[in-house]
Parts: C-alpha cells; sequence; structure tokens
C-alpha cells in the first residue's frame, strides 16, 4: 500500500513554522539594533540577520539532511565563504562529517604543507550543542610542533574507534560524534592543501537506499538544530560585548554551555573585541605578537561572520602581519586604506566584532584599541612605521583573491 504522505505534511509544516519563527527572532529579536550605531546600520544589519539565518539553515540541511550518514561518510567543506558562520578562520578549509561510536573508521591523506592541520572528534549531534564537546585529536604545524605521526612525504593515517589501536588513534563516543579536519594556511602564496579521506573499515557497496523514516529523521533534526544554534551562538557573540571597550580580551573558552561542557578548538584561545569606527576614524590595534605556533586577528559582522575576504584585506596572520621596529604589531582599523601594510577593512561598517586565535601559544597577550582621527593617524604610530602605495595594495588584494581560489578556502 502507497505512503499517504500525512506524516511529511506535518513535518513541513512544522519546518516551515520553525524555519519563520527562528527566523524572525533572529532578524528582528536584537535590541541592539534599537539603539547608537546599530540603529544607524538597521537595515543593514538585518539584512546580513537574514543571510546569517539562511547561512544556518544551509548548514544545518549540509550536516542533519545531506551528510548525516556515518554508516558511508563523506568528508564535506563545512566552513566557506557562503557557509560563514560560528567564527570561522578566514585562512582556513574546514572538513567535516558523521561518525558512530559503533563503528571503526580509518582516515587518511596527505598534508599538504599548509601551516597547521588539526584532525579533531567531537562527541554530540550538531543539532544538540549541549551534548557536544571535543573527545581527543591530532595537530600537526608544518616545520614546527606536532603529535601526528606523519610520513616524510607528508602522508598519514588515523583510526578511530571505542577500541585503543597502535599508531595514530582517536577514540570515539559510545554513541553520535563528528569529526573535523582543520587546513589553516599562513602564506597563500606557496602552501599547498592536502587531500583527506574517510572510510568505515568493512563497509561494503553500494550503500542502502534511504527510506522514508531516513528522511523524517533528517528533517527532525534539521528542526531542533535550527531551533537551537542561534541561542548556542548568540552567547559566544555576547562575549565580545562583555570586553572592555578599548581592549580585545582573550577569555578562556569559546563558550561554555548549560551543561558546563566548554565549546573551543583545542590548544586555542578565541580575541573578543569590538569595533566601532566613523569613516573619518581609524583604530589602532597594538600588541606584542604571542609566541605561538599560529595566530591571527579578523574583523566580523555581529553575527560570527568574518567579513567577505574576497578582494579585501579583512584579517592579518602572523606570517602576513609586518611588525614595528619596537617588535610589536600595530594594524590600522579604518573605512578606507590607511597606507600602512597592517590594514583592517571596516566592510563598510561602523561597528562589529573584533575576533582572532592563538594556537598552541605560550603567551596571552591582549591587544589594545585607540581610536583616532584618519587625518591624524600617523601622529600616533611609530616615526618608522612601514608604508604602502595604492599600486602596492592592489597587488596584495589581487594576490590573496588569486591564491585564495588556488588552495581553495574560497569555494
Amino acid at each position: 500500500m502507497a505512503e499517504t504522505g500525512v506524516g511529511f505534511e506535518k513535518l513541513l509544516e512544522e519546518l516551515a513554522t520553525t524555519f519563520g519563527e527562528v527566523g524572525r527572532r533572529v532578524v528582528f529579536g536584537d535590541p541592539r539594533f534599537e539603539e547608537g550605531p546599530f540603529h544607524r546600520e538597521a537595515d543593514l544589519l538585518r539584512g546580513e540577520a537574514l543571510r546569517y539565518f539562511t547561512r544556518l539553515f544551509a548548514a544545518g540541511l549540509t550536516a542533519e539532511v545531506e551528510f548525516h550518514n556515518p554508516d558511508y561518510p563523506n568528508l564535506t567543506s563545512f566552513l566557506t565563504p557562503w557557509l560563514n558562520w560560528g567564527y570561522p578562520n578566514p585562512d582556513g578549509r574546514y572538513h567535516w562529517t558523521m561518525l558512530s561510536g559503533e563503528h571503526t573508521y580509518r582516515v587518511w591523506g596527505n598534508r599538504g604543507t599548509h601551516r597547521l592541520l588539526d584532525i579533531e572528534v567531537w562527541e554530540g549531534d550538531l543539532s544538540n550543542m549541549n551534548l557536544c564537546s571535543p573527545i581527543g585529536g591530532y595537530r600537526h604545524i608544518y616545520g614546527g610542533k606536532t603529535d601526528l605521526d606523519i610520513a616524510d612525504d607528508g602522508s598519514f593515517e588515523v583510526i578511530l574507534s571505542r577500541e585503543a589501536h597502535s599508531g595514530n588513534w582517536v577514540p570515539l563516543p559510545e554513541q553520535t560524534g563528528h569529526i573535523y579536519i582543520r587546513e589553516w594556511f599562513y602564506d597563500l602564496a606557496t602552501e599547498q592543501p592536502g587531500s583527506y579521506f574517510i572510510e568505515r573499515v568493512g563497509a561494503t557497496y553500494p550503500p542502502p537506499a534511504p527510506v522514508a523514516a531516513d528522511y523524517d529523521a533528517a528533517y527532525r533534526r534539521l528542526i531542533d538544530f535550527l531551533r537551537s544554534q542561534p541561542d548556542f551562538l548568540q552567547r559566544g557573540i555576547n562575549m565580545h560585548y562583555d570586553a572592555p571597550e578599548d581592549t580585545v580580551a582573550f577569555p578562556p573558552n569559546l563558550l561554555t554551555m548549560d551543561s558546563g561542557r566548554e565549546v573551543a578548538f583545542r590548544n586555542q584561545v578565541y580575541a573578543r573585541g569590538t569595533f566601532e569606527c566613523e569613516p573619518d576614524e581609524a583604530i589602532i590595534m597594538e600588541v606584542e605578537p604571542p609566541k605561538a605556533q599560529y595566530w591571527l586577528f579578523v574583523l566580523m559582522s555581529n553575527f560570527w561572520e568574518h567579513y567577505d575576504r574576497r578582494g579585501r584585506q579583512i584579517s592579518i596572520n602572523g606570517s602576513e602581519a609586518v611588525l614595528d621596529s619596537d617588535g610589536k604589531f600595530r594594524a590600522v582599523i579604518s573605512h578606507t586604506d590607511p597606507g600602512v601594510p597592517n590594514w583592517l577593512d571596516t566592510y563598510g561598517h561602523v561597528q562589529g566584532l573584533v575576533g582572532g586565535r592563538y594556537n598552541w601559544t605560550e603567551t596571552v597577550p591582549e591587544p589594545t584599541l585607540k581610536r583616532v582621527k584618519v587625518a591624524e593617524l600617523f601622529d600616533h604610530l611609530p616615526a618608522d612605521t612601514a608604508r604602502i602605495t595604492h599600486e602596492e595594495r592592489q597587488a596584495v588584494l589581487r594576490s590573496r583573491l588569486i591564491n585564495a581560489r588556488r588552495i581553495g578556502i574560497d569555494a
């Protein structure tokens, strides 16, 4: 007897209702949009909020519907310029898939020559972040610190299972889990991306075709994802507004859930700050560089999305940074090119978030922020501050654009 489809009619209604209710809360529910610099940009921010919400929907569709098969996992690009959510690294590629503690998996590939490779297993499903937390993994700094056993040609293999294995091994949770493979770049012009694969040990092909119950479960997970993720992410966003106005703080965790579980990339601290900058102003960010294996600062929207990096300089990493003669890193946040190498482009916003990360770091220096008039900028910078011409800036931006495409971080 053919199915009537009544169950899916109710499911569609629930999905549509959830989409509308959560979307309205994200787009119109922030009282900050009604005051100060937020109010002046309210229409722009609501447009960005709508884009952010639909990006979350796309992320949920990816995680809960399209790539939610721990029996036959496939690594997918999970954070990209268009899947831009959750405080991503603009100089990174993220690969992700679902896992199950009932299976054993083999992860293998070649790490390329990019600065940082991290393989990390988490417990839980993204539809309920209160039950998600990191379990363990490996990290490899090209030419630097590592805890991953890797061959001279860059090839590697990692086993994921409940039972311990010799060599590179990461334990799995008892039930549901997922894996992140992160590639972070320093010198975009020279570094090469890696290639990564995963398979369930003992898998046979072809995989079973989905049945109606699979779709029912998938879209119920998507509904849970939409209901939970905005509030979860807002916890971390709010921490930026808790930082002192003239400081970029580095609290110990990305955020902590009601369950007490800490949510963060292992061995990493995250920057929390805000900027407010009029078109005729500039903000000087000053800090002693951290003693870190990887560091970066970035400007972001009010929704934990980095600004569009394509053809713009919205971030500076430790390889790109030009240090002053006193050894300090100074960047200028402004609407137009200030004529110094370390420019952070506001992307047309008078306010936004300042982010950053120190990975495997021995020190955690906190930057200061000083707001000045653009016309007086060089009165507040060291006399020997490096300069950059318009032609040189165009070459830098073009190079960043082309190399981002070459290594696949803009796809």
